[in-house]
């Protein structure tokens, strides 16, 4: 796992203990938690674009099994 500083700022995707996978932007890390934000499209009810919804998940460094630096060629 790289030095928590230098992976703040990176796409990254998160597989947890469980199995569960999450893609997203590290905003925080720590030696106890990682911390990612995602944004995603999402059609509201009521209005006719859809919005940008972002949402910030925390994981628990005990509960991460691997964290893989997501390659974007944009």
């Amino acid at each position: 796992f790289p030095s928590h500083d230098r992976i703040v700022g990176r796409e990254v995707k998160v597989v947890t203990t469980d199995g569960k996978k999450q893609e997203g932007l590290v905003v925080a890390a720590s030696e106890k938690e990682l911390t990612l934000e995602t944004s995603r499209k999402e059609k509201i009810e009521g209005k006719k674009k859809k919005e940008l919804i972002v949402e910030q998940h925390v994981f628990p460094m005990n509960q991460i099994k691997e964290t893989k630096i997501v390659i974007s060629f944009k």
